[in-house]
């Protein structure tokens, strides 16, 4: 793992939404280890690329396994290890139904949704009507110089129009920033229950899992209640988050 992706126990149990007693709980039972843990003080460090071993707990969790036997399904993802998983959820009937989809999500593609609580995030930001998507990159990397180097945590994007019917397409690029800074963030990421997808891969990729996000928002009859996010967790992982009610 690169050490520049490295982060505290703290942040990355805030940025996978859960607590950092949860996270020493998983790393105890071989679920999900630091990536490097610090001799002297014994401060944990994960890299960012270990949120998608998180999601995927969460996932399993969610489906019903106990923990004990989430560590042999982490690395199972074929067709048969979903049939087994779908039927505990259909033996729990109506009490999960709306955690059936993502079996089905990912029978038919890579993406993996869940729901979460995501707490309001401190952020330097900018909003800008740009022409094209790459323009978005340009922002994100003239808004890194004004981000104090200590502060940078993860960069990401809100899309409060896509360009569609007006050509136009309203970007709010943003970095969230972490505790150790000395500089506090002007503003907020707003606190919202979303639906999360996690992208794994490029950008020539990314409509699929988009399409999934979408279909699994429509069928469980959820409704989106703002402008989606993106955050760059790391290279070729990108988290698609859809604010709904």
């Amino acid at each position: 793992m690169d050490p520049s992706e490295w982060i505290g126990i703290g942040e990355f149990a805030r940025l996978g939404g859960v607590s950092v007693k949860a996270l020493r709980l998983y790393a105890q039972l071989g679920l999900l280890r630091p990536a490097e843990v610090k001799p002297q003080s014994r401060y944990r460090l994960y890299a960012r690329s270990q949120l998608s071993t998180l999601h995927r707990i969460r996932l399993l969790k969610s489906a019903g396994f106990a923990l004990a036997e989430i560590h042999s399904q982490l690395s199972q993802r074929d067709e048969a290890s979903l049939a087994q998983v779908r039927a505990r959820l259909v033996r729990r009937a109506e009490e999960i139904q709306r955690q059936l989809s993502w079996i089905d999500a990912e029978t038919r593609s890579s993406s993996q949704l869940l729901v979460k609580q995501v707490a309001g995030l401190p952020v330097w930001s900018r909003r800008q009507a740009i022409d094209s998507y790459d323009h978005a990159d340009r922002l994100l990397r003239e808004l890194r110089r004004e981000v104090p180097i200590r502060s940078r945590l993860v960069s990401g994007a809100i899309w409060h129009d896509c360009g569609r019917p007006s050509g136009k397409i309203d970007c709010e690029v943003f970095w969230l920033t972490g505790h150790g800074g000395r500089t506090a963030a002007p503003a907020e990421l707003a606190p919202a229950t979303v639906a999360s997808v996690l992208h794994e891969g490029d950008d020539s990729t990314i409509l699929a899992s988009y399409e999934a996000a979408h279909r699994w928002i429509r069928d469980h009859r959820y409704r989106v209640a703002g402008p989606n996010r993106e955050l760059y967790l790391a290279a070729s992982l990108t988290e698609i988050q859809f604010p709904i009610h």
